[in-house]
C-alpha cells in the first residue's frame, strides 16, 4: 500500500514542477530577446559617437588645441566603456539559451583567442600554453569562456610580472575538465563564490575598470554544458580556474 501512495505523489510532485521550468525557459528566452534589442539600439549611436569622436581627434591634430583633445579623450573613454558594458550584458544574457555541441579541439579553441587578444597579449609580454584535448561542447559559447578567462588572467597581472597562462584539458570519470592557471594576483578564498555572481567586482587597488560579469558569464557557459567552475589558487601565485563539464563532453 505505501507504494502505491508513494507513486502518485512523486509524479504529483514532477508536475507541479513543470510550470515553473516552463516559466524559467520563457523568463530567460525574453531575457536574451531584451538584451538583444536593448544591445543593438545602445551599440549603434555609440559606435557613431566614437567614429565622430576619432575624426574630431584626427582634425584636432592638424589644429592642435590642448583643452579639445583632452575633452575628446574623455569622451572617447566613457563611449568606449559603454559599448564594452553593452557587450558584456548582452553576453551574459543570451549564454545558455542555444547550445549546439560539436567536436571541439582545445589547442585551436585557445589559438582562436590568443589571435582575437594579440594587442593585450604582446603589450603585457603575456605567455599562453595549451596541452591538446577533443571534446565535445558548442563551440562559440567554448571560445567566450576561454576568452573571458585568459583575459581576465592578463588584466589582473601582478605589477611588473608579464602574465604566464597554462590552459590544460584531461577527461575523468565525470568527464572533461578544463583549468585555466594564470600567475596573476589570485583570488583570495573568501571571494571565490561570490565573484561568479553577476556584477561582483572586488575593487582592489591596481584593478582595471570593468562590469562584473566576465565570470558570471563564465558561470554561466559551463552550467549550460552541464558542469560547474571551480575558483582555487596556482602553485605560488595566481588563480586556478577549474571547468568540470558533463560526461556527454
Amino acid at each position: 500500500m505505501q507504494q502505491k501512495l508513494l507513486r502518485p505523489s512523486r509524479w504529483s510532485t514532477g508536475r507541479k514542477n513543470l510550470p515553473a521550468l516552463t516559466e524559467a525557459q520563457r523568463s530567460n528566452t525574453l531575457l536574451a530577446e531584451f538584451a538583444g534589442r536593448i544591445s543593438h539600439d545602445l551599440r549603434n549611436p555609440l559606435t557613431s559617437i566614437l567614429g565622430y569622436v576619432e575624426l574630431s581627434q584626427t582634425a584636432a591634430l592638424e589644429t592642435p588645441d590642448v583643452a579639445i583633445t583632452r575633452y575628446l579623450d574623455v569622451v572617447t573613454g566613457s563611449g568606449q566603456r559603454m559599448l564594452d558594458m553593452v557587450e558584456d550584458v548582452l553576453a551574459y544574457a543570451t549564454i545558455g539559451g542555444d547550445v549546439r555541441p560539436g567536436r571541439l579541439s582545445l589547442c585551436a579553441l585557445v589559438d582562436d583567442v590568443v589571435k582575437d587578444l594579440d594587442a593585450s597579449l604582446e603589450a603585457s609580454r603575456a605567455s599562453v600554453d595549451c596541452d591538446e584535448l577533443s571534446f565535445n561542447a558548442d563551440p562559440v559559447q567554448m571560445r567566450v569562456l576561454l576568452q573571458n578567462l585568459i583575459h581576465n588572467a592578463v588584466a589582473y597581472a601582478r605589477p611588473g610580472v608579464p602574465p604566464a597562462i597554462r590552459v590544460t584539458g584531461e577527461r575523468s570519470d565525470e568527464g572533461v575538465v578544463l583549468r585555466v592557471i594564470d600567475n596573476g594576483k589570485g583570488i583570495r578564498e573568501p571571494d571565490r563564490k561570490r565573484v561568479l555572481d553577476p556584477l561582483v567586482r572586488l575593487h582592489r587597488k591596481g584593478d582595471p575598470p570593468g562590469t562584473g560579469l566576465g565570470l558570471a558569464t563564465c558561470a554561466r557557459v559551463v552550467a549550460a554544458a552541464g558542469g560547474r567552475p571551480e575558483i582555487g589558487s596556482a602553485t605560488g601565485h595566481g588563480t586556478g580556474i577549474t571547468i568540470c563539464l558533463g560526461s556527454g563532453s
